[in-house]
């Protein structure tokens, strides 16, 4: 449209007010969702940040140490997880990688003791926590 500077009227629109909602289909406004949606994973129109997905409820962690030092039998894994509501896995660090027979024992919500029969060599072991 031409006009003239100072006579002719100009109308102005508000950009982006009658934008939609976007969707997986539809290209529009994304609402980033909450950390209560995130977790309760029931809300399909939001988006999730990288840090509400790090943060989210539901995630599962884990750390792996390596332990067996030739002379003693038992051995602290801490993992930091806030819980006792974690899994041990114990393998031998080489060779066949057979599973170990070890004790367990949770003695801390952020702690796994790992008790052997016998001293396991050096870095003889792995053991995973997943949490």
């Amino acid at each position: 449209m031409n006009g003239t500077i100072g006579t002719t009227a100009v109308t102005w629109t508000a950009f982006g007010t009658s934008a939609a909602a976007a969707s997986e289909t539809i290209a529009g406004i994304m609402e980033i969702a909450t950390q209560a949606e995130v977790n309760g994973g029931t809300d399909d129109l939001r988006a999730v940040t990288a840090l509400k997905l790090a943060q989210w409820s539901g995630r599962k962690f884990k750390t792996v140490g390596i332990v067996g030092d030739g002379s003693a039998t038992s051995f602290n894994i801490d993992h930091n997880f806030g819980t006792r509501d974690v899994q041990v896995v114990c393998y031998r660090n080489g060779g066949d990688y057979e599973d170990a027979t070890a004790d367990y024992k949770r003695p801390t919500v952020n702690r796994v003791v790992v008790q052997f029969a016998a001293a396991p060599a050096a870095n003889g072991w792995v053991v995973v926590i997943i949490g």
